[in-house]
């Protein structure tokens, strides 16, 4: 049986994690873009890019169920910055 009430509505998911999220898609991409411009392999770089948007997806998945929890907020900001 749920101790929750029937009536009350659920808690909206917040989408602005996801858009912090992208903004990082957005920048990775035009970095991974710009790596041959410096005479460097790109295979160099996606194991970064790679972890950091682990990091990113699990943060913005946290925040955007619970808006107050510390780690899913520094795991999306590792990820943002």
């Amino acid at each position: 049986m749920s101790s929750l009430p029937t009536d009350s509505p659920s808690p909206r998911a917040a989408r602005w994690p996801w858009a912090c999220l992208g903004v990082f898609v957005a920048v990775s991409t035009a970095g991974l873009l710009l790596v041959p411009a410096n005479d460097e392999p790109i295979a160099a770089q996606v194991p970064y890019v790679v972890a950091f948007m682990m990091f990113g997806v699990v943060g913005a998945l946290i925040v955007s169920r619970d808006r107050r929890n510390r780690i899913g907020l520094l795991l999306l900001l590792s990820a943002t910055m």
